[in-house]
């Protein structure tokens, strides 16, 4: 999720990207934020000019999510690019890879003077916010909180000249919310080939399911999904890691930011079809393959 702002002392001219924002992309964060399940934080460092405040943080057995902002005063421009490096570790060691997150700057603004000799002032401030979610499979036994060490590096670049600004570190403990399960070990079969869905993983921002195809190819493959909750229909993640061969199956598990909120439900999860890679020639395995699931109350 990405918001970015830009305040101008001088000038006008405004540039600000969006990814993965609102509710449309995420609607487990959205349920997480307006039921108050997270955590404010409100820790700032500055460093090289530069001020991170680590806002709010958020763990659940699938993901943790954190939110920070970022702010420069009197920049005489906007970079030209901006990355990022982010490490999250927990006390045992466990490093949590990144899953997704958002990135982007924004400002306008200019000064001089006026003679042979133009000096730039100046003249805006830099600032905006971002956010990260991280896998949280690495956490051992799903504890009832978590210690956290965050690691930060910024790549500023003007004019085609990175700068590095950091390191940043953060420490903060945030609850941890277990995973309800299911387990309806369901098989429904299309065009011939079997499918088995084994678990079913429930988390307030996010629901993940594991299954299996009787089938075996050299190809890799990427399931294409859908999970209806009723109110809305959710795409499972594009960037959800492909089906793995094992034996003479194809097992994996697919990611839908889709919310349980607790209540008893009557869910549909629909594979439509497996999609090979590359995607350049690809080849499709046509379904569907149409699962119920029934939603426990928790």
């Amino acid at each position: 999720m990405l918001i970015i702002t830009a305040s101008l002392l001088v000038g006008a001219a405004t540039y600000a990207y969006y990814q993965f924002s609102g509710s449309d992309f995420d609607p487990g964060l959205t349920q997480v934020r307006s039921h108050d399940m997270g955590v404010a934080l409100g820790d700032s460092q500055t460093v090289d000019g530069i001020t991170v405040t680590l806002d709010w943080a958020y763990a659940d057995a699938h993901r943790i999510n954190i939110s920070l902002s970022f702010a420069a005063e009197n920049v005489i421009s906007i970079p030209d690019s901006f990355s990022r490096d982010i490490r999250l570790t927990d006390s045992h060691g466990n490093e949590f890879p990144v899953i997704f997150g958002g990135g982007g700057w924004g400002g306008g603004g200019g000064g001089g003077g006026s003679g042979p000799a133009i000096t730039a002032s100046p003249v805006m401030n830099w600032n905006g916010t971002f956010s990260e979610n991280f896998d949280a499979s690495r956490a051992k036994n799903i504890p009832a909180e978590l210690d956290l060490h965050l690691d930060l590096l910024l790549h500023p670049s003007w004019a085609g000249n990175e700068t590095v600004a950091g390191p940043f570190a953060f420490d903060f403990t945030v609850p941890m919310i277990p995973a309800v399960i299911v387990r309806p070990e369901t098989t429904v079969t299309a065009r011939g080939i079997a499918a088995t869905l084994h678990r079913v993983s429930f988390t307030p921002s996010s629901t993940k399911a594991y299954l299996c195809f009787e089938w075996s190819s050299g190809s890799t493959w990427l399931p294409v999904a859908t999970l209806d909750t009723g109110d809305r229909r959710v795409n499972n993640l594009d960037f959800s890691p492909p089906l793995n061969v094992t034996g003479q199956q194809l097992c994996g598990v697919l990611d839908f930011l889709a919310p349980y909120d607790r209540q008893p439900e009557s869910w549909v999860l629909t594979i439509e079809q497996l999609q090979s890679i590359p995607a350049e020639t690809p080849d499709q395995l046509m379904g569907p393959w149409v699962f119920p699931i029934e939603v426990p109350e928790s």
